[in-house]
């Protein structure tokens, strides 16, 4: 039988009730106090081990199986919204993600005798900044587990993607990410008297358009890269030219020599720039995340875990993106595997992550949950 068909009308019940409840109380990164009080209490009642690893929010659980010295498996969901004008929103689907994990816990509680792997579950704050998955590093996750993980397990719906199906594909899946801020520093002065000041607001403009070269004429084509400038601020007088403009922004690549190459290109063209401009110049670059990157050997194991949960029919490939997931960084110390599951209602052009309009189709529940399930049961040769 596959694990899609392996529910409880109850537990598919109690998973869309704690849905819905988070939905309706969505919360900011770091800011996730009522999904982790629900999530430990849930847990708890399931006779789930919870393990502090001593962070404010965000949930770590243990269900120890009776096999000795058995393999671990940890499986990973998001528990944090999105900021919007009006506060905050699940339109990235983490309430789903969250849902989908309890779901599986549920039934491996029940079904705890036939495990012969112990599971930990992780329940991450803090997606949206890119910053939760090192915070639990930071905090020594896989040192205070009681077992550490020899495999890690994570997935994310995907709209543009039919309902119900997994994306089994090795490969880069995901983008690396740098953020950047450039400090234009020039000389104020009224804009009658533009001999007697160094604009910045000129030097900024010339950088802006500069930086789109790095991506149309020193990247190789068939590389996948963004370098975008996203903000730009100076200035407020209608007659003065400001002291300082400060652009921001990020690079994305899906290849390591790409992204070092354009955060050098970066420096040069805006330190360069501002020199002809006869401005100063201040770049600061944070490299954030590295690529998501799915690799041979754990893509097959995957497509194993995959034809357990799901008919043969849906599980599909799909081109990566050029968003991040800091699920990566997890990945820097336990092999693993990302899976995208199609989360498209079906009803015309779907709206994207993010996107006010954002929904989630009827069957990612199941297969979200059933995915997690037969990840939990894969068998760890030693």
């Amino acid at each position: 039988m596959l694990f899609y068909n392996c529910f409880t009308d109850k537990m598919i019940s109690n998973a869309q009730k704690l849905q819905q409840d988070l939905n309706a109380h969505p919360e900011l990164s770091f800011n996730e106090n009522y999904a982790t009080n629900i999530i430990t209490d849930k847990l708890k009642s399931l006779g789930i081990e919870i393990i502090d690893i001593g962070t404010e929010t965000g949930v770590v659980g243990l269900l120890k199986c009776a096999v000795k010295d058995a393999p671990c498996i940890a499986l990973r969901a998001d528990i944090d919204a999105i900021e919007t004008k009006d506060g905050a929103s699940h339109l990235c689907g983490h309430d789903w993600h969250t849902a989908a994990l309890i779901c599986c816990a549920e039934y491996l509680s029940q079904n705890k005798e036939k495990l012969t792997n112990n599971i930990v579950f992780i329940f991450q704050p803090g997606e949206e900044t890119t910053t939760g998955a090192k915070t639990l590093i930071d905090n020594g996750l896989f040192e205070k587990l009681p077992v550490r993980p020899d495999m890690l397990f994570g997935l994310h719906n995907r709209p543009e993607m039919p309902n119900g199906t997994v994306r089994v594909q090795n490969g880069a899946l995901m983008a690396a990410k740098s953020d950047f801020t450039i400090t234009v520093k020039g000389k104020t002065g009224h804009s009658g008297s533009p001999h007697q000041c160094i604009d910045p607001i000129v030097a900024a403009a010339a950088i802006i358009n500069a930086v789109q070269t790095i991506v149309s004429r020193n990247t190789d084509p068939f590389e996948p890269c963004v370098c975008a400038v996203c903000s730009v601020h100076g200035g407020t007088p209608a007659n003065f030219a400001p002291e300082n403009v400060t652009l921001t922004g990020s690079i994305r690549s899906l290849n390591k020599d790409t992204h070092l190459m354009c955060e050098k290109r970066l420096k040069e063209i805006a330190e360069n720039t501002c020199k002809g401009y006869g401005c100063d110049c201040y770049v600061d670059i944070k490299r954030l995340l590295p690529v998501l990157y799915n690799t041979p050997d754990m893509t097959e194991t995957a497509k194993n875990i995959a034809q357990r949960a799901v008919e043969e029919a849906r599980i599909i490939t799909a081109p990566p993106c050029m968003g991040s997931e800091d699920f990566s960084v997890l990945g820097e110390y336990v092999p693993y595997y990302f899976y995208w599951i199609g989360s498209s209602n079906g009803e015309g052009e779907q709206a994207p992550w993010h996107s006010e309009k954002f929904t989630v189709g009827d069957k990612f529940l199941k297969t979200a949950a059933a995915i997690f399930i037969s990840c939990a049961f894969y068998e760890i040769k030693k």
